[in-house]
């Protein structure tokens, strides 16, 4: 395998020493919030089989086992009990396509170059970069993908190395009665397998059902925003239809989303309540689901990793949806549960990124890689010792773009609790010690510079890169790819209609 190291590439941590940030001390890059659990350490089991779970759009505050407060997540907080729980993972964009093939190559999106099917340059993997699914079909796994769709299509070159691929968009119940089938006769195969959930569950519009509406909703809202389809509908029925140009589900979606008032504290407060009542749907849904294969024991040989490919946000920087590249947005669960429950409890304080996802995985399962340029790092070997074993702390690059029309201008480094947000060439610094919602930005200009420089660095070191991989070919909208994305409001009506109802105008509706 070709180590980032090779490259001198500081993305992945390789070299030099610890980092300084303008005369405090690091942050400790492995300690643990559950003292007694990492002291049971050992060696990490290698396991047989692999599921590896998806939530799109799911924020890490909405799990009790990150500290939410609502408890929306009775079933994932259980599972993270019986898991090892890495307490600062983040993703490198904001966007389901991009993130999740980072999950599947070890590559940033900047290199892999995958984006939104509705955003600029949309591209299939380029055929020169093997993912996590090749990998383990080649190695003699079975292996399955079953995804929402939308962002989340085959076409992009997530059905690669997978021999069923469904990515139907269709909510989590569907979704997992044609799971589980294939998990039995997996099961039955003697073959080790691996099977990838994605989930649309949790993504807006958010309109649970109506119980977990009256459990988590507070009563006394008196604005516009309709609950249920049935209200919208309802109101376009009645001549209230503020998307009068669309139809089908994109219809329903702008419904919706022009019934929002984003200078609106209530609503931004209403919709929070709305989603964690969708995130206490979909714990019930998955939970059931993992206590049958737990059951069932298909526990104990297989690694089961929950994740997200980024958050959501509810005004704290200006914005609705996931367009940014704040804390509430990059800020993502990871939890393993290890065959037999090995590990359980242990909490992991040092950053990983999603890059550092595959590596880790093959390792856990004793697959060689196929030899090519990854970026990721394994952190395998912090389970066996119970914290980080490295003496730098991994960085993290993220990138956006402010409309899907747009190159990349949204730009961040995290180094440890130290977070640059460049946003179209504005440059702001935060610590999440003392500001853990990155809001307040601090004047201090030596760390400043200091990390501009890493971020430039980094950056024209991955354009060189990216050339070498080599770009994919274009993506064709189908008919089906269309209404997919417009049901899950990707496709937009004229911008400036957009912003005339006051919804916003960015990237990735």
């Amino acid at each position: 395998m070709v180590c980032a190291c090779a490259v001198g590439l500081a993305l992945a941590g390789c070299g030099g020493g610890e980092p300084t940030t303008d005369g405090v001390a690091p942050v400790d890059a492995g300690g643990a919030a559950s003292k007694e659990a990492n002291e049971r350490v050992g060696a990490a089991p290698v396991a047989r089989n692999l599921l590896l779970i998806s939530i799109d759009t799911l924020r890490t505050d909405a799990l009790g086992a990150y500290g939410g407060t609502r408890k929306a997540t009775p079933n994932l907080d259980l599972f993270a009990g019986q898991a090892v729980v890495f307490e600062s993972a983040w993703t490198h964009t904001p966007k389901t396509a991009p993130a999740h093939m980072s999950m599947f190559t070890s590559l940033p999106p900047r290199v892999h170059g995958v984006g939104n099917l509705n955003t600029l340059g949309a591209q299939r993997l380029s055929a020169s970069i093997h993912t996590l699914p090749e990998i383990l079909e080649d190695a003699g796994f079975r292996t399955a993908g079953f995804t929402g769709g939308g962002n989340a299509k085959g076409s992009l070159g997530f059905d690669r190395g997978f021999q069923t691929f469904d990515d139907m968009g269709e909510s989590l119940d569907h979704k997992l009665v044609k799971v589980e089938p294939w998990l039995k006769q997996a099961e039955a195969s003697g073959q080790p397998w691996f099977c990838f959930l994605h989930t649309y569950q949790v993504h807006d519009p958010y309109l649970p059902p109506g119980d977990y509406i009256e459990r988590f909703v507070k009563p006394g809202y008196d604005g516009k925003i309709l609950s249920s389809r049935a209200a919208i509908r309802s109101a376009i029925d009645s001549g209230d239809d503020l998307a009068p140009d669309l139809k089908g589900n994109e219809k329903i979606t702008w419904n919706y989303w022009f019934r929002v008032d984003e200078s609106s504290e209530q609503d931004m407060a209403h919709l929070h309540d709305l989603y964690t009542a969708g995130v206490a749907h979909m714990d019930a849904l998955l939970g059931a689901f993992l206590k049958r294969l737990i059951a069932a024991g298909v526990a104990d040989d297989t690694i089961i990793v929950i994740t997200s490919d980024h958050g959501e946000e509810f005004g704290e920087h200006g914005q609705v949806r996931h367009d940014q590249l704040y804390v509430e947005l990059a800020h993502v669960p990871m939890l393993v549960m290890f065959p037999g429950r090995a590990h359980a409890g242990m909490r992991i304080e040092a950053p990983i990124r999603h890059i550092d996802l595959l590596p880790s995985l093959l390792e856990l399962l004793a697959v060689e890689d196929s030899g090519e340029l990854r970026l990721g790092r394994s952190w395998v070997d912090w389970i066996e010792a119970g914290a980080s074993t490295e003496t730098e702390i991994r960085s993290v690059l993220g990138e956006h773009r402010s409309g899907r029309d747009r190159p990349l201008d949204i730009f961040t480094l995290r180094e440890g609790p130290l977070t640059l947000y460049d946003q179209r060439g504005e440059i702001a610094l935060y610590d999440r010690r003392q500001d853990p919602g990155e809001v307040v930005p601090q004047k201090r200009p030596v760390v400043t510079e200091r990390l501009e420089s890493l971020l430039r660095s980094q950056q024209a070191q991955l354009d060189v890169l990216s050339t070498s991989v080599g770009s994919g070919t274009a993506i064709e909208m189908s008919d089906e790819m269309r209404r997919e994305l417009e049901a899950l409001g990707y496709l937009s009506v004229d911008e400036d209609a957009l912003r005339g109802a006051g919804a916003s105008d960015e990237d990735g509706r």
